[in-house]
């Protein structure tokens, strides 16, 4: 008598059935049958899929050649494929170079990505030699983002930078145990260092003077300076603010063009007010050579009893701040309340001729025609970004602008938008598939610092980075 054959059947079920036959037939079956009745002594025997869950690191940059990534999931066996595909097809662009099962539930693989892989979101699949395939959607993505860690392991917020051109220091913030600490980050590689308990806003472009508020007993517009020895950074220093002030904050640099140290900071200063309410004013502190001089800005007649913060300050002097209505302050002269309401100011350019922000939760920007003789400015606007959600974080100087969008059909996150700003480039995340992460501001030449968390399981937000990709 002749012995059962032994198939494997390529059905489209997610499982690959195995058929002992006397004959020799195979066939598709449906699994969920009480008995193969149209094949008479057929034996079914179900092959389970593997399961991918997670890769780690759950990203990498075009042109990265060699990356190493631990995959994890279940089923794993020796002889399993694996592939980064998109749409359901094995993506050309990143190749697996080798690829090491260590147990059933991990796979090292080491990976090449060209230079042109598109930036987006990929699925990993693996597939075992009895045809069955394990896939985990869109668990890797290739991105201009790079993590820059963490300071004690907590939520870490990267929200300002100085020139990338000069080894970019990047300020920003980091829970240690339930404590916020301020930070200082030396790309491409750090350190990062503590700057104790803190809110840091700002960097300025000689990356020697950091500014934000104090935390504890009071939190005030404080300034940490880089030491002579260029690596220890001084205790805060408050800045000055009026005899009842109880609060502040500090929130903006503006730095002198040729040092690139802070010459002006931006912010506010908050007031006690009667029945216990308090009031935020618009402030500015200008250093003098010797000390910083601080000044509430003038507000409006119809908003003197208005909360406003100043968000933004260029080396002129000319800042731009938020309170329900954008306002736009000429070198400490009289505001001017910008078109469109309710809106809100953030950045302002160098040349202070385009400002920029939200106008009703929708990303925006104002630009401003210069009277030659003058100096006057006219300004126009809102323009709202496509897709823009939320306020502005940065304007670089070629007039990139920088922020998050919020598309209808895909994940959004980072971006960026040139002139004319009428589309976008995503910048990806750090592969989380949920949320690409968020902009804290951008250096005059581009430098994107910001969050996002990562796609590795039960991992947090980290500080990242980004640079602005060629037009």
């Amino acid at each position: 008598m002749r012995p059962p054959s032994r198939h494997a059947l390529d059905c489209p079920a997610t499982l690959t059935l195995l058929v002992l036959s006397a004959s020799g037939i195979t066939s598709c079956t449906d699994p969920t049958a009480s008995s193969p009745a149209s094949l008479p002594g057929v034996v079914l025997q179900r092959i389970p899929s593997g399961s991918v869950t997670a890769a780690n690191p759950s990203y990498g940059h075009q042109g990265e050649t060699g990356e190493q990534v631990t995959i994890t999931g279940s089923g794993f066996a020796n002889g399993d494929q694996v592939q980064w595909q998109r749409n359901g097809v094995a993506d050309p662009h990143v190749v697996v170079r080798s690829a090491t099962v260590v147990s059933a539930t991990r796979i090292d693989v080491t990976i090449d990505i060209a230079s042109d892989a598109q930036l987006a979101e990929y699925d990993i699949a693996v597939t075992s030699s009895g045809h069955t395939k394990g896939i985990g959607s869109e668990l890797f993505e290739v991105t201009t983002a790079t993590s820059i860690g963490t300071l004690g392991g907590g939520t870490t917020q990267a929200r300002a930078a100085n020139d990338v051109a000069s080894g970019a220091r990047v300020a920003g913030n980091s829970y240690v145990g339930q404590s916020r600490h301020g930070f200082v980050w030396i790309a491409p590689n750090g350190p990062m260092v503590d700057l104790g308990p803190a809110y840091v806003n700002a960097i300025d472009m000689a990356g020697t003077t950091v500014a934000g508020e104090t935390q504890g007993s009071g939190a005030f517009p404080a300034l940490w300076t880089l030491g002579g020895d260029g690596v220890t950074w001084s205790a805060p220093v408050r800045l000055p603010v009026g005899a009842n002030v109880t609060v502040g904050t500090a929130q903006a640099i503006g730095s002198d063009p040729v040092t690139g140290r802070a010459i002006l900071v931006s912010g506010s200063q908050t007031i006690p007010q009667p029945k216990n309410k308090v009031l935020d004013q618009p402030a500015l502190w200008r250093w003098n050579g010797s000390a910083w001089i601080g000044t509430l800005l003038q507000l409006p007649a119809a908003y003197q009893s208005t909360s406003f913060t100043a968000y933004g300050v260029n080396a002129r002097g000319q800042a731009v701040g938020s309170g329900g209505v954008a306002i736009f302050w000429d070198s400490l002269g009289a505001p001017t309340v910008l078109p469109g309401s309710p809106a809100g100011t953030r950045e302002i350019n160098a040349q202070g001729t385009i400002v920029a922000g939200q106008h009703n939760g929708v990303s925006a920007y104002w630009t401003a025609t210069v009277d030659a003789t003058t100096g006057r400015r006219t300004w126009s606007g809102p323009f709202d970004l496509p897709d823009g959600c939320g306020a502005v974080m940065g304007i670089d100087n070629s007039g990139n602008i920088s922020g998050a969008v919020c598309p209808s059909n895909s994940r959004g996150g980072p971006a960026v938008w040139r002139p004319p700003y009428t589309s976008y480039t995503l910048l990806g995340g750090l592969g989380n598939s949920t949320n690409a992460g968020s902009v804290g501001d951008m250096s005059p030449n581009g430098f994107i610092v910001g969050w996002a968390p990562t796609g590795v399981p039960n991992s947090v937000t980290v500080g990242a980075y980004w640079t602005i990709l060629s037009p």
